[in-house]
Order: C-alpha cells, then sequence, then structure tokens
C-alpha cells in the first residue's frame, strides 16, 4: 500500500525510474540519494540576508517583517533540533551550535573562498567544522602554489638566468 501510495505521488518521468524497485524501502533510499539536498547553502544565504537586513529608511513594522520573514524561512529549512531536555541528554543544543560555527566560520571568509564555499555547502553530508577548516587550508595552499608559479619572485628568476 505504502508503495503504491508512493509511485502515485511521484511525476510520471520519476515513477519510471523507480517503478521497479524490490521494495519501499530501496525506493525510498534511490529518491533520497537522488533529490535530497542540504540546506546549509539556504540557510547561509538567509543568515546573510538577516546580518544584512537593517532599518534604513523603513518605518519599525516594515523592518520587523522583513526580519520576521527571514527568520521564520529560516526556522522553516533549518535542520537544528528543539531541545526539552533537562541538561540536554538528546545532544540538540550540541548540534545546533556545531551548525551556527559551521554557518559563522563559511559567512566571514573573503569572496575569493566563494567557489569551495558553495562546494561544502553542497556536500551530501555537512562537514565538521575541522573537515571544512581542512578544505579551505588545501584551497589556500594551491591558490598560493599558483600565484608563486605565475610570478616568480624576482631573485629565483635572477638564479635562474644566471644558470
Amino acid at each position: 500500500m505504502v508503495f503504491a501510495w508512493l509511485l502515485n505521488s511521484l511525476t510520471v518521468e520519476i515513477r519510471s525510474s523507480v517503478i521497479h524497485s524490490k521494495s519501499v524501502r530501496i525506493l525510498w533510499k534511490q529518491l533520497e540519494d537522488r533529490y535530497d539536498q542540504s540546506n546549509l547553502a539556504q540557510t547561509f544565504e538567509l543568515q546573510k540576508q538577516l546580518l544584512e537586513t537593517v532599518q534604513g529608511s523603513n518605518n519599525i513594522a516594515i523592518y520587523f517583517n522583513k526580519m520576521k520573514a527571514i527568520w521564520d524561512e529560516i526556522e522553516l529549512i533549518d535542520s537544528r533540533g528543539i531541545c526539552t531536555c533537562v541538561n540536554c541528554k538528546c545532544g540538540s543544543l550540541e548540534k545546533n551550535h556545531v551548525i551556527e560555527e559551521r554557518l559563522q566560520f563559511l559567512m566571514g571568509l573573503n569572496e575569493i573562498y566563494t567557489g569551495i564555499r558553495g562546494n561544502i555547502m553542497m556536500m551530501q553530508s555537512s562537514p565538521t567544522i575541522d573537515r571544512a577548516y581542512c578544505l579551505l587550508l588545501q584551497e589556500e595552499r594551491q591558490r598560493s602554489i599558483q600565484s608563486v608559479a605565475q610570478y616568480p619572485s624576482e631573485s629565483s628568476s635572477f638564479e635562474f638566468i644566471l644558470s
């Protein structure tokens, strides 16, 4: 019954690609692998909008409504959990802290890292802050190697001419 319900809820094109799945679990896994997207990039963009939103010449109501719309959208897509535990036994507070750190770190990067930042945010499972740091270090090293190769120092050019 669940199998039929899932198939009937899909478009014809998608349905034809999964109709021969052997079980509901396999069907669901196929759909998840194909269409599941990280919300980190969208959360990043919303957090950035939030930081850039100022009252300016707007009245308080307009300013508040802009902020509220962004807050509501963040709440809808954000993967942070709500903890109701006493002394948090579920791990939600730690998870929320990790997500917040990652977003703040990525938001503070210079614009030259836009490409790698986008790649990090599109990863299927969001990397830890340490992994993101490692990837950015590798990018930075690669950029420094490329810039040295493009613009060798005068002394190395001079040594090359002499030899």
